[in-house]
């Protein structure tokens, strides 16, 4: 007797089912550059999010974090796909606001030994940005 053959489950399209590299005006996005992390590393990028963190810059007990920022595709704090942006002057931190929308230019990497940042989700080692610019319905 033959032996029964295996009933295997259909095969299972894996970049389908990745996020998009790009939004529908073309600009790039946080999810999808961070699932192909591997792709741009070290390379510079732009991608446009939405700040749902900023670091403070206040000193409390003579102590304080490097400025730093988390973007994502949509305004929520607890997505799970938020982008750490890194070597921010404190001047420019204050021009961010928390819930706007921004395009940063920037290098994706995994470290920053300059800092001693290390993500291996990713970050951004910021190089530029400027806030997006919303249409106003009539």
């Amino acid at each position: 007797k033959s032996p029964k053959t295996p009933r295997l489950l259909p095969s299972v399209d894996l970049k389908a089912s990745l996020p998009s590299l790009t939004n529908e005006n073309g600009s790039g996005r946080v999810d999808g550059h961070m699932v192909r992390l591997s792709k741009f590393l070290d390379q510079k990028v732009s991608i446009e999010g939405t700040v749902v963190y900023r670091s403070s810059i206040k000193w409390k007990n003579k102590r304080r974090t490097l400025p730093h920022l988390y973007i994502a595709d949509e305004n929520n704090p607890d997505a799970d796909l938020k982008l750490l942006v890194v070597q921010i002057e404190d001047k420019k931190l204050k021009k961010f606001k928390v819930g706007k929308r921004y395009v940063f230019v920037g290098k994706l990497a995994q470290k920053f030994n300059r800092l001693g940042w290390e993500n291996e989700r990713g970050l951004l080692i910021l190089e530029e940005f400027e806030p997006v610019k919303t249409k106003k319905r009539r």
